[in-house]
């Protein structure tokens, strides 16, 4: 919703922080169009980002933290510092649009990097916690397809599976 009003929006956003005061209306016309331009980029991407973010969060919770950490120094420096830099230098007349371009294929490259990272399973070999041997129940979710919805079975019998054990849980709990 926000690169569609990013997107839709751009000039009147830019607008509302580029006029009042002294500014010369030429002055204000000129900003709005640049302001514009790099709105575009941000709301583009503004979904690979997102899907970045979900994904790296999924990686680190899963304990995969080296990779992600690796492509996102890698990616910041090959694509916004010397990306922003050769755009600067070969394509001068994008002025700022040529480093913003060279950040939002930084995003992109992130995004769709850490999905195929997580989405490619790499991550399940890894084990948060060293000292304890993975039990029947935790080698079935390393090698466990990917699928969405509840578990299988009979929601009735869930619940009142849950019913019996909750007493017993109650009793394990320290008092006060």
């Amino acid at each position: 919703a926000c690169g569609v009003v990013f997107l839709l929006g751009r000039d009147s956003l830019i607008r509302i922080f580029a006029s009042g005061g002294d500014t010369p209306p030429e002055v204000v016309e000129e900003i709005v169009s640049i302001g514009g331009t790099l709105l575009v980029c941000a709301a583009f991407f503004q979904t690979l980002d997102a899907i970045g973010i979900v994904y790296i969060g999924a990686l680190r919770g899963a304990g995969d933290t080296l990779v992600p950490g690796i492509a996102t120094v890698v990616f910041s420096w090959l694509f916004i510092v010397f990306g922003g830099w050769l755009a600067i230098e070969l394509l001068p007349q994008l002025t700022s649009l040529g480093p913003w371009l060279a950040a939002t294929a930084y995003i992109a490259a992130l995004g769709i990097a850490m999905a195929w990272r997580f989405e490619s399973g790499a991550w399940r070999g890894r084990r948060l916690v060293d000292s304890v041997e993975p039990d029947e129940a935790a080698q079935a979710a390393m090698v466990a397809p990917l699928v969405g919805g509840p578990p299988a079975g009979d929601a009735a019998g869930t619940v009142e599976d849950l019913a019996e054990e909750l007493p017993r849980a109650t009793d394990r709990l320290p008092d006060g």
